[in-house]
């Protein structure tokens, strides 16, 4: 019988667009200790930008910045359990300038 909690949702599962809730920073060492550097904290907002052509790196927004990274280190970002919304749907400043 296993007691290893299942892996729950990370910034790398996230799609384009779509933003989560950071719940925790899995692991430790130096990753762990950048990462809060850069305010990846409990409780920030993440939402992904775009991600490379070959998935490697991924460009976040938090805080109001930008960071840049490896697709590697997205999965030690938890985010909070079924905290994660889709890219919204609705007309952008550029297509309501088109239509009038």
């Amino acid at each position: 019988m296993s007691t290893t909690p299942a892996p729950g949702r990370t910034v790398a599962d996230l799609r384009v667009g779509e933003t989560g809730t950071v719940d925790r920073i899995v692991g430790g060492g130096a990753l762990r200790r950048r990462l809060l550097e850069l305010g990846v904290l409990r409780g920030a907002r993440i939402r992904v930008v775009r991600v490379a052509p070959m998935g490697d790196p991924i460009e976040l927004e938090l805080r109001g910045a930008s960071l840049s990274i490896r697709h590697y280190d997205a999965h030690s970002i938890r985010l909070v359990k079924g905290d994660a919304s889709a890219p919204s749907v609705g007309r952008g400043p550029d297509e309501a300038k088109a239509t009038s």
